[in-house]
C-alpha cells in the first residue's frame, strides 16, 4: 500500500512562483562557492547567477539548503540595474509586510526566512522580464571531525522529504510541481585554508577527485597527493553539474593539539581569538553493550541501499563476542530480525546475519521512522539482564517531521548513533537525533569509503558517554 509523499525540489535555486501551484525553475548561469577556514571554522561565500528568462516580471523564491547548526551572515540580490538589495533582521510579521508592500509598490524587494534549520527561503519579488540576478548568501559553521580529518561539506541541492502519514510533519510552504529542467552552468569552488601550523596538511575530496591544490599559492611547499607544508592552503574545483554534495577532507599534522587563531578586524578596530581543541580520550569498552541496527529501507534509499548494506555489514563484523545486537528494517512498516528483543553475538548468529545483509532491499515504501525507533528504545531485556543499549541508524533523513522525532527519542535513556547517507540528507534529523540523545552522527556521501566511518561510529558507541567535563585554564586570573 502507498501513501501520499510530500515531495520538494531535488535541487535548490531560483523558482519562478507567479504562476501559483505551478513553479518554473530560472535559469542557472554559474554557481561560485568561495569557502575561507580557519582551522575548523569555515566561511562559506555563495554567488549564483540567475536569468529570467520569460516576457513578463515575476516573483520568485530562493530555497537553499545549509548544514544544521549553520549561521546566516549575510544576504544580497544584485539586479540588471545595477541596484542591490542587502538583507537586515526584522521580527518576522514585520519583516513581511515591509516585503509586501515593497512588492505592491512596484520596488524590488527580498525576504529570507528559515523553512528548517537545514533549509532557508528566499522571496525575490519584481524581477524584470530577461533580468539577470545576482544572489549572494554568506554563511559561517564548524566543520566536523571524522577520519582524523576536518570534513567541509558544501550542500548543493534538497533532497524530496516525505511527509508520514500520522500527520506529525511540518509541511513546508512548497505544495507545487515543478518542472523544466535546471540549466546549471559553471559551478566553481575555491577554498581557502589557514590550517594554524606549518606541518605538512592535506586536502583532498572523496566526492570529487577534481578537486586540486593552487599550486602557484604554494610553489615552494608543494608535496605529492595533495600535501603541503604551508599554512595557507588553496584548492579549487571547476564543473558543470550540482548533482551530489562537495566534500573535502582537511587533514592538518597536529589536529589534537591546540591551536589559537587571532584575528583583526582593522576597519572596526576589534580583535578575536579562537582556540580550536579537539579531544581524544582512551576510555574503556561499556559492560554488557547492546546495539541496535535500524536500517532506512524506504523507497528514498533504492540508489543507497549498497552502502546501507556495506556499513550494516561492517558493523556486525566488528561486533565483540559478549554484545547483544538486532537488526530492525524500515519503510512504511518495520520489522525486526529478531522481534522478542536482541541476542548474543555468536560466531553462528554473526555469520547467519552476514550472510542474510545482501537480501536488504530498498522496497517497503515511505519514511516512518517514529515507530521503529520506539521498538528499538523499548527495553526487551529480561529484568535480570543490565545491558548497555545503543542505537546505530542508518537513513537519508529525507522526511518533514524531523522534530516530531528528536522530541520522541528524548530521555528515554539510550545514545542514537546516526549515519546520514548520501546527498541532500537532512543535518537537522541526523544530528539532531545524536545531539537529543548525548550520541553522535556521521554523514557518508556518494563515493566516500565507509569502513573507516563505521568502526569509528562502532567505537563510539561501545564506550561511554563522559560527563562533568571541567575545562580549567593554568595560571588564569
Amino acid at each position: 500500500q502507498e501513501y501520499p509523499c510530500f515531495v520538494m525540489m531535488t535541487f535548490y535555486g531560483l523558482l519562478d512562483t507567479t504562476g501559483g501551484n505551478l513553479a518554473l525553475a530560472l535559469p542557472l548561469r554559474s554557481t561560485h562557492v568561495d569557502v575561507a577556514v580557519s582551522r575548523g571554522v569555515a566561511l562559506h561565500h555563495l554567488t549564483q547567477v540567475y536569468m529570467n528568462s520569460s516576457t513578463l516580471p515575476i516573483t520568485a523564491r530562493y530555497l537553499f539548503p545549509l548544514p544544521d547548526g549553520a549561521g546566516i551572515c549575510a544576504l544580497e540580490a544584485t539586479f540588471a540595474s545595477g541596484e542591490t538589495v542587502e538583507g537586515r533582521i526584522e521580527e518576522l510579521c514585520e519583516a513581511r509586510r515591509v516585503f509586501d508592500d515593497a512588492v505592491q509598490a512596484g520596488s524590488q524587494a527580498a525576504l529570507l526566512e528559515e523553512r528548517r534549520p537545514d533549509i532557508f527561503e528566499t522571496v525575490i519579488g519584481n524581477v524584470g522580464p530577461g533580468e539577470e540576478l545576482i544572489i549572494s548568501l554568506q554563511y559561517c559553521c564548524d566543520l566536523m571531525v571524522e577520519q582524523d580529518a576536518l570534513k567541509l561539506t558544501i550542500p548543493v541541492h534538497v533532497a524530496p522529504r516525505y511527509a508520514p502519514r500520522d500527520g506529525s510533519s511540518s509541511r513546508l510552504a512548497h505544495d507545487f510541481d515543478i518542472v523544466n529542467a535546471v540549466n546549471h552552468g559553471r559551478f566553481l569552488v575555491d577554498i581557502s585554508w589557514e590550517t594554524g601550523s606549518e606541518g605538512p596538511a592535506r586536502m583532498v575530496s572523496p566526492t570529487h577527485a577534481d578537486l586540486f591544490l593552487v599550486m602557484d599559492a604554494i610553489p615552494d611547499f608543494a608535496l605529492d597527493d595533495n600535501f603541503s607544508y604551508s599554512s595557507l592552503l588553496r584548492a579549487r574545483y571547476e564543473g558543470s553539474m550540482l548533482d551530489r554534495d562537495v566534500v573535502v577532507l582537511m587533514q592538518p599534522d597536529n589536529l589534537f593539539e591546540p591551536v589559537v587563531m587571532w584575528e583583526e578586524w582593522g576597519n572596526h578596530g576589534k580583535q578575536a581569538m579562537m582556540l580550536s581543541l579537539v579531544p581524544k580520550f582512551e576510555v574503556p569498552r561499556v559492560t554488557a553493550p547492546e546495539v541496535v541496527f535500524v536500517v532506512d529501507c524506504s523507497g528514498s534509499m533504492a540508489l543507497r541501499i549498497q552502502q546501507a548494506r556495506e556499513a550494516l555489514q561492517i558493523c556486525i563484523e566488528s561486533l565483540p563476542h559478549d554484545a547483544y545486537f538486532n537488526v530492525v528494517r524500515f519503510g512504511t512498516n518495520f520489522a525486526a530480525l529478531w522481534p522478542n528483543g536482541s541476542v548474543l553475538c555468536t560466531n553462528e548468529i554473526k555469520h547467519e546475519t552476514l550472510a542474510g545483509i545482501h537480501q536488504l532491499q530498498a522496497n517497503m515504501g515511505g519514511t516512518e521512522i517514529l515507530l521503529p525507533l520506539d521498538f528499538a528504545l523499548r527495553d526487551h531485556a529480561e529484568p535480570t539482564e543490565k545491558r548497555s543499549k545503543q542505537i546505530i541508524l542508518l537513513t537519508d533523513g529525507q522526511v518533514t517531521n524531523e522534530q516530531a522525532i528528536i522530541n520522541s527519542v528524548r530521555g528515554r535513556g539510550c545514545r542514537i548513533f546516526s549515519i546520514g547517507i548520501g546527498s541532500g540528507v537532512s543535518t537537522f534529523l541526523v544530528q539532531g537525533l545524536a545531539r537529543a540523545t548525548n550520541g553522535y552522527a556521521s554523514f557518508v556521501k556518494d563515493g566516500e569509503r565507509l569502513q573507516p566511518i563505521c568502526e569509528a561510529m562502532l567505537k563510539k558507541a561501545l564506550t561511554p558517554s563522559l560527563c562533568d567535563l571541567r575545562l580549567t585554564w593554568p595560571n588564569a586570573q
